[in-house]
């Protein structure tokens, strides 16, 4: 399933700040996917000026079984095979999935799930952390712009560098692999960035706590 303002962006859209929540609820499917603007940004799509002032979800996604289940959190866009021009997160990205059964995969970007497109002059200025309670272990990926770009990604001169983190509750000893990147977890495309972004990103509080 798939929950946003918008599945698909196929023009242009202009100058919005977003606040999303996703809350008090539990969503019975194996993949779920939440993004604070549109599913997916087509090839003809055009975002510019778009700003994510806070996002927040304590949805628990499962499946009824102790089968693995997959839960995405984009600030603005699921997947982007577009344009996104200054696309910002300003505000804190909240996750915090109750799910205590089976496998649990999640993912958190702070603007994309996936870029084949181009993010340009991107900045963030929030915290991103992600909250589990799950006991059956799982691989946990999260980003502050993409968990993958596989196309242009330009970072603006004002990005600044803020914390990730992760914590998973539950039974100490299950299996969790936990990446954390500021900018993205994995990048095959060109990333352009100011002279400055290396002490940035060095100065990045990454905390990983297991209780």
């Amino acid at each position: 399933i798939g929950l946003s303002l918008f599945e698909t962006v196929s023009g242009y859209i202009n100058n919005l700040q977003i606040i999303a929540n996703y809350t008090s609820t539990s969503v019975l499917t194996e993949n779920a996917l939440f993004a604070g603007l549109a599913i997916a940004n087509g090839a003809e799509g055009n975002i510019t000026d778009v700003t994510i002032r806070g996002m927040t979800s304590d949805v628990a996604v499962y499946n009824g079984t102790e089968r693995q289940t997959v839960a995405t959190y984009a600030g603005l866009v699921g997947f982007n095979n577009g344009r996104i021009l200054r696309g910002s997160v300003a505000g804190d990205i909240v996750v915090s999935d109750e799910n205590t059964s089976g496998v649990q995969n999640i993912f958190v970007g702070g603007i994309a799930y996936t870029s084949l497109g181009n993010i340009e002059s991107a900045t963030l200025r929030g915290h991103i952390s992600l909250d589990l309670q799950n006991s059956g272990g799982g691989q946990h990926q999260v980003a502050g712009i993409a968990i993958t770009s596989m196309g242009m990604l330009t970072i603006e001169d004002n990005f600044t560098s803020q914390s990730a983190s992760v914590t998973v509750g539950g039974v100490a000893g299950n299996s969790h692999i936990v990446y954390l990147a500021g900018i993205a977890v994995y990048a095959r495309g060109s990333v352009r960035y100011p002279s400055t972004l290396p002490e940035l990103i060095s100065a990045t509080e990454i905390t990983y706590l297991h209780s």
